[in-house]
């Protein structure tokens, strides 16, 4: 729960989804339209241009977890241990840590976009158009836009 937290909801870094349209655009600087409950979730105004759609309350969370997909955030068994087989110097446990979820994520991804293609229900409201593309992201520093893309799932 800490490494879905951290990954995907209270940093600067968030797993998002996007319509098919949105993925083929430059996705830095396109706005993420968050769905924490807010009257925004049910709005059908189109933003300006297009948005990617943080997934959390829509394929990942605490409690929703699609396609048995509550494995794909655990770390490899290796990961958690240095180079050595022993414990490593913090700042090479924390390189190795963050290059073991960077692959996590890939593999999470990967899943999840295999998910979406599948099952086609996700939608954008504004367009009608399926959710089809996931990708990690940082946010800018108001946590509005995509200020780099992390991962994807090529």
């Amino acid at each position: 729960a800490e490494r879905i937290a951290r990954l995907t909801m209270t940093g600067r870094t968030r797993l998002v989804l996007a319509t098919r349209e949105a993925a083929q655009q430059d996705l830095v600087g396109t706005r993420v339209l968050h769905h924490g409950g807010s009257g925004a979730f049910g709005a059908k105004d189109a933003p300006a241009g297009h948005a990617v759609h943080d997934s959390i309350l829509r394929a990942t969370g605490f409690t929703l977890l699609h396609d048995n997909l509550v494995d794909a955030f655990d770390l490899p068994a290796d990961a958690a241990r240095g180079v050595d087989g022993g414990a490593a110097p913090a700042a090479k446990d924390a390189a190795a840590r963050e290059a073991a979820e960077l692959e996590m994520m890939r593999r999470l991804l990967m899943r999840l976009e295999r998910w979406l293609a599948r099952e086609r229900r996700l939608l954008e409201a504004s367009s009608a158009r399926p959710l089809e593309r996931a990708y990690f992201v940082l946010l800018d520093g108001d946590k509005t836009r995509v200020a780099k893309v992390l991962a994807d799932a090529a």
